[in-house]
């Protein structure tokens, strides 16, 4: 039952992790946290894009992932 329900192109059973990540941004903007919480806000845009939110000609390219992925790496 559960695969058939969706929210967008998200599948309800993996609604949980949006909900985690919904309680890890309230914890970080309750906590004067506010650069994690605007983090927070974009990884879950991503998690929904990768749920199945957007379709796959609408998102990143493994090869861009990877080298923005690099990049934040040399930035730290």
């Amino acid at each position: 039952m559960l695969d058939q329900l969706t929210l967008g192109r998200c599948n309800m059973a993996d609604e949980w992790i949006l909900e985690v990540l919904d309680d890890l941004r309230a914890f970080a903007l309750a906590n004067g946290l506010s650069h994690l919480a605007q983090e927070l806000g974009r990884t879950k845009e991503i998690a929904r894009q990768d749920l199945g939110g957007v379709e796959p000609a609408q998102r990143p390219t493994d090869d861009v992932v990877t080298s923005l992925d690099s990049h934040r790496r040399k930035t730290l």
